[in-house]
């Protein structure tokens, strides 16, 4: 058949032709595509017809090319598992909706692909309706999906047992790279136990595989930074130009716990210094329970805020600035020889120093947003009230506490504090409300 222009019926995908046998018009459809994995062609007496099938083949193709990665897996291994047994997909699935077109499978079970609701269950966590969430979370999230998916993509999801889930816990690794420890296997326990609460929502099964798993782990001692070394990072943060937009960051974290990953959303339109009840406001969408909260600003807190307000929260270049600025304190950075940061370290000494202080847990839970429960299972240990007194009586550079509790300048910032008074002891460093009333 000679091509030419004059005689192409269709220009798109698949294009027709027209070209003539014995005097006669025939029509000739060429759907190939290597992209597309399709080589069919078909010739029709008519123009309507040929047209027609061609159509036909392109909204086939469209088909085709809209299913997910998913269904297309889906739609593959089904096709090999019935071919095993000689029957057609197409046969299958004509059966399954004449009974659902009359109401046969009313009553029994869904069954659901686990790789199709686990990819379902990412992307509802990851859209807009959750904006909120952190991006440690939605890494957790994804990270979880994606174990799934690995491990029972291919089964439907009431094929997955307590027993299976807990033998896959029991082969995750810890951080370090070790055997899983306790906190390890809770923690997945809680984020596959989170994934089938989701499934049982959507009416995809009918109960948690992992209600019965239970990986009990005790609360470990928090480590905490060292009052000196608390004192030597705000000192050189405030002594070194450079790190003048650390101060702030440092100050909330040791002197509010604040967490890492609120302290880095935090901005100062959520910090109130003034009037009778300072407070930071921790907005629903930076806090890690997804509820908003406000920390009050103690007095020790509230000297760095007053006299640093004109710097940020967090400067620019900040992940470079405060491993510097670690490892100018002795921490090890960067494979240096050095003490252990621990990531978590300002809030647990802030905590640890609030229970030795005010022995008031209701508070501490308040402030920091979690539960009592939380607050006793991990600050059971109580530190010497003389330490938490030298941790509270911190000041910005050139000021002191003198022993009647007012600030007074100083020439150096090295000088050694003075032992608390016992008015100090009692109402020294309580928020700034409390002070003034």
């Amino acid at each position: 058949m000679k091509k030419n222009k004059s005689n192409l019926i269709r220009a798109t995908f698949p294009k027709v032709r027209r070209y003539t046998k014995d005097g006669k018009d025939y029509y000739h459809i060429l759907a190939r595509s290597k992209k597309l994995g399709i080589n069919e062609h078909a010739t029709r007496a008519s123009k309507k017809e040929a047209l027609e099938y061609a159509e036909e083949i392109a909204n086939r193709v469209a088909l085709g090319e809209s299913m997910t990665k998913d269904e297309q897996r889906l739609f593959i291994h089904y096709r090999e598992q019935f071919k095993k047994f000689n029957t057609e997909i197409e046969r299958v699935l004509a059966e399954k909706l004449a009974r659902l077109q009359t109401n046969e499978d009313e009553g029994e079970q869904k069954i659901v692909l686990t790789s199709v609701a686990v990819s379902e269950y990412e992307n509802e966590k990851v859209s807009k309706k959750f904006a909120d969430y952190r991006n440690a979370t939605i890494r957790e999230i994804k990270g979880t999906a994606k174990a799934i998916r690995e491990q029972w993509g291919n089964l439907p999801l009431f094929r997955i047992k307590e027993s299976a889930i807990e033998r896959f816990i029991e082969t995750r690794k810890s951080k370090n790279g070790g055997p899983p420890t306790k906190v390890t296997k809770r923690n997945w326990k809680v984020r596959i136990s989170a994934f089938f609460n989701w499934c049982i929502s959507k009416n995809y099964c009918e109960a948690n595989p992992t209600a019965r798993l239970r990986y009990k782990a005790r609360p470990s001692d928090p480590q905490i930074i060292p009052t000196e070394d608390v004192k030597l990072l705000l000192k050189i943060a405030q002594e070194n130009p450079r790190y003048k937009g650390l101060i702030n960051y440092l100050a909330i974290g040791f002197f509010a716990g604040v967490r890492p990953d609120e302290l880095r959303r935090l901005q100062w339109k959520d910090i109130r210094i003034q009037g009778e009840q300072p407070t930071i406001f921790v907005p629903a969408a930076i806090a890690k329970v997804g509820a908003s909260r406000s920390v009050a600003i103690y007095d020790t807190l509230h000297r760095f805020l007053k006299k640093y307000e004109k710097e940020p929260i967090r400067g620019k270049n900040f992940n470079k600035l405060f491993e510097e600025l670690r490892m100018k304190a002795g921490y090890s950075m960067k494979g240096q020889p050095g003490k252990k940061w621990v990531p978590d370290g300002m809030r647990h000494t802030f905590a640890s120093m609030h229970v030795a202080k005010y022995r008031n847990e209701e508070e501490l839970a308040t402030l920091m947003g979690n539960s009592v429960g939380v607050i006793r299972d991990h600050y059971k240990k109580t530190l010497d009230p003389l330490v938490a007194d030298e941790f509270w009586k911190i000041t910005p550079l050139e000021e002191k506490i003198d022993d009647s509790g007012k600030t007074k300048t100083l020439e150096t910032a090295t000088q050694t504090e003075a032992k608390p008074s016992k008015s100090e002891e009692t109402n020294g460093n309580r928020p700034i409300q409390e002070l003034q009333g």
